[in-house]
Parts: C-alpha cells; sequence; structure tokens
C-alpha cells in the first residue's frame, strides 16, 4: 500500500548505510583512531602481540594521515618495564617527528596503573594532566632518561650513586654496562633506514627505564633501530658464516653469537667487546640478563647457560634488561 511504502523505503536506506559503514576505510584524515591495550603489557609473555600489534596499527594510521590516538587502559592490570619502555619509546619518536600528532590516555580503571603511567612521564607526552598522587612503594622508584649520546652524565637519573649504585654487588659494572649499550646503539643501531616514521636521532635514540622491584634493580636500555641479527652479518661477517655453516641462523643463535665473540669486523682487540661487558654483569648470584631483538630473545641468569626464544612476530630494535640484587655493596 501507499502509505507503507516508506516504511520498506527506510529499511531499503538502513541497509544500504549500513554497507557502506561496512566497506568504508578505516578512518578518514584527521579522525581519530581508539586502541585498546592488553591486560598485560609486555613483550616476554601474554602481551607481546598485542604490543607490537599496537605499534603497528599506530604507525600505519600515521603514515594514512591520522593524527589523534585515544589509547585506552580499561583492561590493562600488569606493566612490565620492556613492554611499556617500546612503546614509550616509539610514541615519544613519533612526537620528536612530528608534533602535531596527539595521544590521549583513557578509561584508566586501576590507580596503580594511574600512577605508573604518571610516575614514567607517559601522560606527560600525552598532554593531559593526572591528579593522582605517586605514593606505592613499587611506583616511585620508576625512573627514566633517554638521550642521542652516550649515558654518561644522566646515569646518575635512573640510578641515585648514593642509594641504589652503593648497593649493588661491587663485581657488577652497571654503569659501563649502560655506556657500552648506549655506545653500541649510536655505532650500530641506526646503520640503515627501514621504517615508516625514520628515527630523529638529532633529539633522541635510546631510551632507559629503572625500577627497583622485590629488593632488585632492573635497568632497562631501549633502541628502535636495525637489530642485532641484522648488524651482525655486516660487522661480524665471519661469524656469521660460521653459525650458518651449523644452521645457527634463528635470531636467538645470532644474538648468543655476537655475545659470545668479542672480536670486530676490524679486528682490534679493543673493539667489538660491547655486549660480551654487557653480559658479564649479569654473572652475579641473582643477577639476570635479558636481550630482546627482533624475534630473538637471550636470557642470562647467573653463570648458567642461556636459555634462547624464538617468537613469530619481530620488534623493531633492542632491548637489554638486566636485574641485579641490592645489599651486595659496601
Amino acid at each position: 500500500r501507499v502509505k507503507k511504502r516508506h516504511r520498506y523505503r527506510c529499511i531499503f536506506f538502513d541497509r544500504k548505510a549500513w554497507l557502506r559503514k561496512q566497506f568504508a576505510p578505516s578512518h578518514r584524515p584527521g579522525k581519530k583512531i581508539s586502541i585498546l591495550f592488553p591486560e598485560h603489557i609486555d613483550i616476554d609473555g601474554l602481551g607481546r602481540e598485542r604490543v607490537l600489534e599496537i605499534i603497528e596499527i599506530i604507525n600505519r594510521n600515521i603514515a594514512e594521515g591520522c593524527k589523534l590516538f585515544h589509547l585506552d587502559f580499561r583492561l590493562t592490570r600488569k606493566i612490565v618495564a620492556d613492554g611499556m619502555l617500546l612503546i614509550y619509546a616509539e610514541l615519544r619518536n613519533i612526537k620528536n617527528f612530528n608534533e602535531k600528532i596527539s595521544f590521549r590516555c583513557c578509561n584508566i580503571t586501576s590507580n596503580r596503573i594511574k600512577q605508573v603511567l604518571k610516575q614514567i612521564g607517559f601522560i606527560n607526552l600525552c598532554n593531559q594532566h593526572c591528579a593522582v598522587d605517586t605514593t606505592r612503594d613499587d611506583v616511585v622508584s620508576w625512573r627514566v632518561c633517554s638521550g642521542n649520546s652516550l649515558i654518561y652524565d644522566k646515569f646518575d637519573t635512573v640510578v641515585e650513586p648514593e642509594k641504589e649504585f652503593k648497593q649493588l654487588p661491587p663485581e657488577s659494572d652497571l654503569y659501563g654496562g649502560c655506556v657500552e649499550a648506549t655506545k653500541n646503539v649510536n655505532r650500530h643501531a641506526y646503520i640503515d633506514n627501514f621504517r615508516q616514521i625514520p628515527i630523529c636521532t638529532d633529539k633522541e635514540t635510546w631510551w632507559c627505564f629503572s625500577q627497583i622491584k622485590d629488593e632488585k634493580l632492573n635497568i632497562v636500555v631501549c633502541d628502535l633501530g636495525v637489530s642485532i641479527p641484522y648488524t651482525l652479518p655486516h660487522h661480524k661477517p665471519k661469524l656469521y658464516r660460521f653459525l650458518r655453516l651449523f644452521r645457527k641462523t634463528s635470531d636467538a643463535d645470532l644474538i648468543e653469537g655476537a655475545i659470545n665473540s668479542p672480536t670486530s669486523r676490524s679486528g682490534e682487540s679493543f673493539r667489538g667487546n660491547g655486549l660480551p661487558k654487557i653480559a658479564e654483569i649479569a654473572k652475579v648470584n641473582g643477577g639476570s640478563l635479558t636481550i630482546h631483538s627482533r624475534r630473538g630473545v637471550v636470557h642470562y641468569r647467573g653463570t648458567e647457560p642461556a636459555t634462547k626464544t624464538n617468537f613469530k612476530t619481530p620488534l623493531n630494535g633492542t632491548i637489554i634488561a638486566w636485574s641485579l640484587p641490592l645489599g651486595g655493596g659496601a
């Protein structure tokens, strides 16, 4: 009937609108993108795949013209330093690349997570104000620093010389290890540019977190470079051919090979000793070291043999994490 024709016409047009919405692009330039963070933010466990997926989503949408991102933390209940540092470094580099890109934290339901994000400067990075006070013992110890040269004058900001540094085991040269880690970043990490968003090397090339937890000092150094498995064939071709001969060419095998071989491409005795020195720090009672680079993860605990793992999804860069017991100093 004519009087009911509009009823069926509305159904038809609603169907067409639904189809247009389903097949429309993910966003138009300038539209906000909402990103849901996982329950665990880490790169060595349950949250690894989602953390790397979030970084890929942000980079891809920025390349397509998006400039506003809402970061949703409603599900987040645990933050591990290495996973959070990777996200923090990526967002810092994006802001260095283009200050017009904006991030907003939203739906932070956990008071502990809110304190952590404020303590490490993540909320300030999003240009937001947070009225919560950082009072938890496992939060106030979080510290952060970054730079584009060696860590010499910034080491005191993450390890207080009159407190934590004096409590470290005398045989562990954590300061020297951090210097070697940042030196390797400047020498090897950015020899090639393979990223959608380039690294602003004139502002920041490495980022560092520290945290005291369970009477241990945890310190993490991160870069967004080409990774150890990529640089090994270029800087140590003989070692790479040797490992390939024995079919040890996974990312974890290449990381372990770079640590166990102190020689450099130049053959000079004082060069190429960075990674072995970094690994030597963990050889104390109760100490450990974890190195993430591309798909590979190598973990050292004291003097025990290394344990190796290879993941399916690669991360862009290298993360070096030490855990050293406190109370062993003079």
